[in-house]
């Protein structure tokens, strides 16, 4: 019918072919099982709707006489959304924006029954960069998915609340960044007309909620406890994939660097219920809580952590320390170490190995119970400020914490060095120390 009209440059609504039937004669011969449905007759003139967000609306065709109860005896979603809803006491209808169309319609039928409407907003669709709806059977946006990054749920409703929504400029403290109560105060029904184009917003999102919530000690406990399941996920993951050999040659899949075993003071007394003694060694609780009040703020998701942390978690192979000294290979014979008393400066070349030596006699006269940040800054600071490179054009740079970096984690990037070395405790630095001098001796630097 609706290709017919279509054909014919006609309206494509009902025709009204049974529309002569009698109310007798229709119950008659529904009564005698002839298939049939039943429809709704309206005027030709559709309803004006008023939206929240669009305004008034008014449909571009005219209302045909649409079906309510189908063949099959079963209603449609126009009729029984409308019945649900009345007897819901339902006040506001917010939805899609492709319902908009539909809606004269069901304002018909709140109007044939002597009921009020509810309030109607409709919101712009979610689309992804090439504008295309976000679809369930294509994994564009699930819920699990979401779950397994590890993006904490405040932060996801954050998220999800901003788009195509911005709180009111005369909302008082108008920051995008809300929790609850704030979601709650400010919400209004003023949506973007349109679709909404998704965006990495979440990313922010995550990184605020999650200072926010380390620094609330009632938040803090229930933040760990949600996202550390994926990252013990994750870390098993990275100890599936890691090569069959300690020093493997080739860089980890996920982590993107080598890597060895997990560092000593991170494993679990405690195996997996039911696990084989095969199994991977898990990282205790509390040491990813320890890992967490010294970087939890940079959290993004579990694998972005561990790549961070990676060489807090895992030990450090031989073969990263080799390959990334011989990247600052160009400057390696260029080190010295300054000496300044009153105004006389002198300089002393030094090898890598030479400077590790030093480094390790000071770390280790610093004792146990000293081991903080405070005092390994005070022990270690200026030796660190003193180690400089001079330049072919005898420029003095600064390198010592380069060096450092390259100690405790192999160049990667990461938390503060003194926070990281404090974090790692006095025999893992040490050993780091040590197993660094010996790789820079090997390499006669």
């Amino acid at each position: 019918m609706k290709k017919l009209a279509l054909d014919e440059s006609r309206d494509p609504v009902y025709n009204k072919t049974c529309s002569h039937i009698s109310a007798e004669e229709s119950a008659r011969r529904a009564a005698n099982g002839e298939e049939h449905c039943i429809r709704f007759r309206s005027d030709s003139t559709a309803p004006l709707v008023q939206d929240l967000v669009y305004g008034t609306y008014k449909s571009p065709v005219p209302l045909d006489d649409f079906i309510i109860i189908k063949s099959d005896e079963f209603p449609t979603y126009h009729f029984a959304n409308v019945v649900d809803d009345h007897l819901m006491k339902i006040t506001h209808v917010i939805r899609g924006a492709e319902w908009l169309v539909s809606t004269p319609r069901h304002v018909a039928l709140y109007n044939a029954f002597g009921w009020d409407s509810p309030q109607f907003a409709h919101v712009g669709l979610l689309v992804d960069q090439k504008k295309q709806k976000l679809s369930k059977r294509f994994g564009s946006f699930n819920l699990s998915s979401w779950k397994e990054k590890g993006i904490l749920p405040i932060a996801l409703l954050n998220y999800v609340l901003l788009l195509g929504w911005s709180p009111a400029r005369e909302s008082k403290g108008n920051s995008e960044i809300m929790d609850m109560n704030d979601m709650i105060q400010k919400f209004h029904l003023r949506f973007t007309k349109g679709d909404v184009t998704v965006n990495s917003k979440n990313e922010f999102l995550q990184k605020a909620h999650m200072r926010k919530s380390l620094s609330e000690s009632s938040a803090k406990e229930s933040v760990l406890a949600s996202l550390l399941p994926s990252l013990l996920n994750s870390i098993r993951k990275c100890e599936e994939n890691r090569g069959p050999q300690e020093d493997d040659p080739m860089p980890h899949k996920d982590l993107g660097v080598r890597i060895g075993q997990l560092v000593h003071s991170a494993h679990s007394t405690e195996w997996p219920s039911g696990a084989p003694s095969t199994t991977s060694p898990t990282v205790s609780q509390s040491y990813l809580n320890a890992l967490f009040d010294l970087d939890g703020e940079s959290f993004k998701s579990p694998m972005d952590f561990l790549k961070r942390n990676v060489y807090l978690l895992w030990a450090i192979p031989e073969q990263e320390y080799r390959v990334r000294l011989q990247e600052q290979q160009a400057f390696l014979n260029k080190i010295v170490v300054r000496e300044i008393s009153g105004e006389e400066v002198q300089q002393h070349s030094r090898k890598v190995s030479e400077l590790t030596v030093t480094l390790l006699e000071s770390l280790r006269g610093i004792p146990e119970e000293n081991w903080t940040e405070q005092n390994i800054k005070r022990t270690i600071g200026p030796f660190i400020k003193s180690i400089v490179y001079v330049s072919d054009e005898k420029q003095v740079q600064a390198w010592g914490w380069k060096f450092l970096r390259w100690v405790v984690s192999a160049s990667a990037a990461g938390p503060a060095l003194i926070r990281s070395i404090v974090f790692l405790g006095k025999e893992e630095t040490l050993a780091r120390v040590s197993q660094a001098g010996q790789v820079a001796q090997r390499m006669e630097v």
